[in-house]
């Protein structure tokens, strides 16, 4: 009896000592996946950083790129605004000599 029941304790010891490892490794993959999903989160979020900061580059690019061609464009203007004015000022200064020339020969006519 008294053997029936050491061994008895033994085999409660022992199923004891059974759960409590498995309670212990059972924590410790917990815990491994929770470090594991926190690790993928993480990368996720650096992942999207990176994306969002790549969209914004190319983002500004884009503007720069747009501004640099309304720049060029009001250069042009103005070269050509420019021009205008310099061949209206040609054409006055010319019709002014065409003038200037009609009178002479005028005043000679008329002396």
């Amino acid at each position: 009896q008294e053997r029936q029941r050491i061994e008895t304790e033994k085999q409660q010891q022992e199923q004891e000592r059974l759960r409590i490892e498995t309670e212990r490794q059972q924590q410790q993959e917990q815990e491994r996946l929770r470090i594991e999903t926190e690790k993928q989160h993480q990368e996720q979020e650096r992942q999207r950083i990176e994306i969002e900061s790549e969209r914004q580059q190319e983002q500004e690019q884009e503007r720069l790129r747009i501004e640099s061609e309304k720049q060029q464009q009001q250069e042009r203007l103005r070269i050509e605004t420019e021009q205008q004015q310099e061949q209206e000022r040609l054409r006055i200064e010319t019709e002014r000599q065409q003038q200037q020339e009609r009178q002479r020969i005028e005043t000679e006519k008329q002396q």
